[in-house]
């Protein structure tokens, strides 16, 4: 297993900004769509600053663990 650090800016938008109140539930299937969430401004934040500048480290970390198998 590897760590993945990131400054704590960027993960508070990514896990808690985003991962927690909207993708957990949309891949778990728990969302009823006539209550469906309003995405808004700072859920662009969250993914534009917090997740997708983040995925190469992610892609790197799991590259790397795949290598030294």
């Amino acid at each position: 297993m590897t760590l993945v650090e990131h400054d704590p800016a960027s993960y508070d938008l990514m896990y808690n900004n985003l991962a927690n109140p909207l993708l957990w539930f949309v891949q778990h299937g728990l969302y009823d769509l006539p209550y469906s969430p309003a995405l808004g401004d700072d859920t662009r934040e969250a993914w534009e600053e917090g997740l997708r500048p983040r995925q190469p480290n992610f892609a790197e970390a799991v590259a790397d663990d795949g290598r030294r198998r």
